[in-house]
């Protein structure tokens, strides 16, 4: 090669339009010098490596790249890493689920690898330019039989028994008690210092989660959407409790001296360690043994929630109170039938067909 350029000449067609549309396709190949774009050299491994480098690691939060991370080297990679890129096609990935779902794995975690398998070949397509159509475009999550369990309110005999399980001394005793005097969510509370609670205003400023990574408690600058930065206000109830948890932290700290773990987590273990998420796992384990399978640490939020509604608490101000985008999310996911509301049901229910009961006849206008 002695550096002279070289002419280099493809058919484009038999038509002008034929060789404009050709002429299109090869520009689309090419990169802005002019090179060819070998995107037959590229992997799904190699391809998601790169996206979740430029991308994921930059723009998303801390958990949900150790989520995609652990969904890659789990479940895709392992069974799709090695083919060439443009050569998946929507079957294989349909299969791919179908697979998954015969397999035994949840609608949830089926649904999660759909999403994610969306994202990694819309990239591919914009900005990557590494494939002309996405073949995840029209991925379906298979239908499951399973049915998921409602979501548990917890009734006033139940957060009684709660509270006597679990009371000062335990360190689930704090938790229990933001969660159902707050509202606030698991990772939320965790991640509470005491700068953040102020015991005089009855105020709670929130801004920034905890999650678990492989065990080490994270704790991230912002809590799971923009609405979810707020502050909230408590009652005396909730004031109580706080005092004698600092109460208590305060007798471990002199018990444990030099041992004790010194920080401003309001959320501690008996030596000071801050508390995580898999310090609660046994909390979800009880109340599933006690209340039935829909019942969690998350049943506090939802009971919060329909507690402040039934007794004439506005929509808008209980979604703001929980942190949601809308209130629509409020509306659909929380307020469901109580107790409380199917007992006026039933009431009401006697009242309007009373007159039928008696007669035996339902009277008919024509």
């Amino acid at each position: 090669m002695d550096g002279t350029p070289k002419r280099v000449e493809r058919i484009g067609g038999n038509t002008k339009t034929e060789a404009k549309k050709a002429c299109i396709n090869f520009i689309k190949k090419t990169d802005r010098f002019g090179r060819m774009k070998l995107k037959e050299n590229i992997t799904v491994k190699q391809f998601s490596t790169l996206w979740m480098t430029d991308y994921v690691e930059n723009n998303l939060k801390p958990n949900t790249i150790d989520s995609y991370n652990m969904m890659l080297e789990k479940h895709i990679l392992p069974d799709l890493g090695s083919k060439q890129l443009y050569k998946v096609t929507s079957i294989e990935l349909q299969r791919f689920l179908n697979n998954k779902k015969n397999a035994g794995y949840s609608k949830s975690t089926v649904s999660h690898m759909a999403v994610l398998l969306r994202e990694i070949f819309k990239a591919a397509v914009h900005p990557y330019d590494y494939l002309d159509k996405s073949p995840a475009i029209y991925l379906r999550v298979p239908k499951h039989d399973e049915i998921s369990p409602e979501k548990y309110i917890f009734s006033e005999a139940d957060i009684e028994e709660i509270f006597e399980r679990f009371p000062i001394g335990h360190q689930f005793y704090i938790p229990i008690r933001v969660a159902y005097y707050t509202g606030m969510r698991l990772g939320e509370i965790l991640a509470l210092t005491k700068d953040k609670v102020s015991i005089e205003d009855q105020r709670i400023y929130i801004s920034s989660i905890l999650y678990d990574k492989k065990g080490i408690p994270i704790v991230g600058n912002t809590p799971k959407s923009k609405t979810s930065v707020r502050t909230i206000v408590f009652g005396e109830a909730l004031v109580a409790c706080l005092k004698k948890h600092y109460a208590w932290q305060a007798k471990n700290k002199l018990q444990y001296g030099e041992y004790y773990i010194n920080n401003d987590f309001v959320c501690t273990r008996e030596d000071g360690k801050n508390m995580t998420s898999n310090d609660m796992r046994y909390f979800n384990m009880y109340c599933r043994e006690n209340f039935g399978s829909g019942a969690s640490f998350h049943s506090l939020r939802y009971t919060h929630a329909t507690r402040l509604r039934e007794n004439g608490c506005e929509l808008e101000f209980v979604s703001n109170r929980l942190g949601h985008a809308n209130v629509e999310i409020t509306s659909a996911i929380y307020f469901h039938v109580t107790q409380k509301e199917n007992t006026a049901m039933l009431s009401i229910l006697d009242d309007t067909f009373k007159s039928e009961r008696k007669s035996g006849k339902m009277k008919i206008n024509r």
